[in-house]
């Protein structure tokens, strides 16, 4: 079972827009829909990759409509939510976007670990 760890609100935005958040490796990469939202989810070894490489400001650029400050903080969270969800064998990062995925009004960025 999951625990989560730490749940950290990185960016509001209305009227946002936002595309789609990919890993190193996208066989494990899952997307769960859920009522109000998606989640997408990364995996310890696309977790260890978006750390590694800093891939959070790249992914953070999907939100194309985002202010330039929302865009870097979405990105500085997404690096270190999977940094921390590395130092653990079954860390992985939870991104959950709310409202249309195109469009959402919350974003959220969690480490799950264990």
């Amino acid at each position: 079972m999951r625990q989560r760890v730490m749940t950290v609100l990185v960016a509001v935005v209305a009227g946002g827009s936002a595309a789609a958040f990919g890993g190193a490796s996208a066989s494990a990469v899952a997307v769960n829909p859920f009522p109000g939202g998606t989640e997408v989810y990364f995996d310890n070894g696309e977790s260890a990759a978006i750390a590694n490489l800093n891939l959070g400001p790249a992914l953070s650029q999907v939100a194309v409509a985002w202010s330039p400050g929302a865009k870097a903080l979405l990105g500085e969270g997404i690096t270190e939510h999977a940094r921390w969800a590395s130092e653990t064998p079954t860390g992985g990062v939870s991104i959950e976007v709310y409202g249309m995925f195109t469009q959402p009004s919350l974003v959220t960025v969690t480490t799950l670990r264990g």
